[in-house]
């Protein structure tokens, strides 16, 4: 049987969507009232979750109202917010305690920090873009005629292997069938010859 009789091709193609990415910034120098998660927040001022939260709630006075929220609401904070807390680090990598912190951010003008350039979209400002479609593959009746090409061809190599060697056996049993032959009429010559010499006087 052919590979082309027994060869089933089941073929399956899913539409796949690409989601962009979409990111915005806010500017040093920016208004921009936007809010941000506490993840966002710490990857900005360089700390962790945890410690951004703990200066979050030593530092409430300082901070909006979203910054240290009621228990159960989210924790949103602004760009202001994340200024402030980067004064808090700085602070800090001086060697300040928390009491000393709070001592100078109440005779600083923390609403002349400057908010950082933030590469993160707010959370306000997330908007879904359309989806893009991906690039299609080949259509399922090229992608078939190609496949059954190949296989024809695959097919007409293994016919000429097997012509090849159905050629091959015939003629080594040709020369075992002659040579069977000649040692046979050899055998008959030489009992001719005996007999000859028996009959002989």
């Amino acid at each position: 049987m052919s590979i082309r009789n027994i060869l089933r091709i089941d073929m399956a193609y899913t539409t796949t969507t690409v989601q962009p990415l979409n990111v915005g910034a806010v500017r040093r120098g920016h208004t921009m009232q936007a809010h941000y998660t506490p993840k966002a927040a710490a990857a900005v001022v360089g700390v962790s979750v945890s410690s951004l939260r703990n200066w979050c709630r030593d530092f409430a006075d300082n901070l909006s109202e979203g910054a240290s929220p009621p228990t159960g609401t989210e924790r949103k904070l602004t760009a202001q917010d994340i200024a402030i807390l980067q004064r808090v680090k700085d602070l800090r990598a001086q060697g300040m305690t928390t009491d000393d912190i709070k001592a100078a951010l109440q005779t600083e003008d923390v609403t002349a920090l400057q908010p950082p350039y933030i590469d993160v979209q707010p959370t306000a400002a997330l908007q879904p873009t359309p989806p893009v479609k991906a690039v299609e593959g080949p259509q399922p009746i090229e992608l078939y005629a190609t496949v059954l090409q190949s296989v024809g061809a695959l097919q007409a190599r293994m016919d000429s292997l097997q012509a090849q060697q159905d050629s091959q056996a015939q003629a080594a049993t040709g020369r075992v069938t002659l040579f069977a032959v000649g040692v046979l009429v050899g055998l008959v010559l030489a009992l001719i010859v005996v007999g000859v010499l028996w009959l002989l006087p």
